[in-house]
Order: structure tokens, then C-alpha cells, then sequence
């Protein structure tokens, strides 16, 4: 929960935007997607992972999270422009904002955590 302590707010919001039932089971199943597409992710890279021959090249994969932050910095997209989104490509919405708002951290978490449960 805690990587998604942030994201749960901007959940609100778009549940807020959207008030029919079929916007909020849509926004569910953009939801489900998006954390299964980051599960399956995280176990496939950490899979991958398990083959590198040295540790210490693990450690370059902290230059991911410093390029993406460098990325936010230098592209400015404001939340209130993923929020409002139509009913029409709502659930594709939702899989991208879920990607992209928990992507880093759900990695950061996940991957080492299954490398672990890999030993």
C-alpha cells in the first residue's frame, strides 16, 4: 500500500470525474491491468535478472528511476490532463496512469523482492 499511497488519491479523483457505473467498472479494469501488466513485468525482469553474472551490474538499474524523475522534470504533463479522459478510452487510460504513477516504485519494490524468492 504504500507505493500506491499517492496514486489512491488521483483514483479518487478520476472516480470522482467519472459517476456512472460502467466509468467505475471501467476505471477497475484499467486498474487490474495496469497492476497484472506491472507484476508480470517485474517478474520477467526479475527472471532475467537471475542470469547476470556480477552484482554490481545490478546496480545500474537505479539509473532508471533517476531517468524517469529527469523525464518528469523536463516534460510537463499535469494530472488533471490524465484525469480527464472519456468513457471511451477510459480502461486504456487507467492501464497508462497506473503504469506510468506506480511503475517505478512497484518495480523498485517487486524485483528485488522476487530475486530474493528466486534464492
Amino acid at each position: 500500500m504504500g507505493t500506491t499511497s499517492d496514486y489512491f488519491f488521483v483514483l479518487l479523483a478520476i472516480f470522482a470525474n467519472h459517476t456512472t457505473v460502467s466509468s467505475h467498472r471501467r476505471i477497475f479494469i484499467g486498474e487490474l491491468i495496469g497492476n497484472a501488466i506491472l507484476i508480470f513485468f517485474s517478474l520477467l525482469l526479475a527472471c532475467v535478472l537471475k542470469f547476470v553474472p556480477d552484482e554490481w551490474l545490478l546496480g545500474l538499474l537505479g539509473i532508471f528511476p533517476i531517468l524517469i524523475g529527469i523525464k518528469g522534470l523536463v516534460v510537463k504533463e499535469s494530472e488533471t490532463e490524465k484525469i480527464k479522459s472519456s468513457d471511451t478510452h477510459l480502461i486504456r487510460d487507467v492501464v497508462v496512469l497506473t503504469l506510468t504513477t506506480c511503475g517505478a516504485d512497484n518495480l523498485a519494490i517487486y524485483i528485488p523482492l522476487y530475486l530474493f524468492l528466486q534464492t
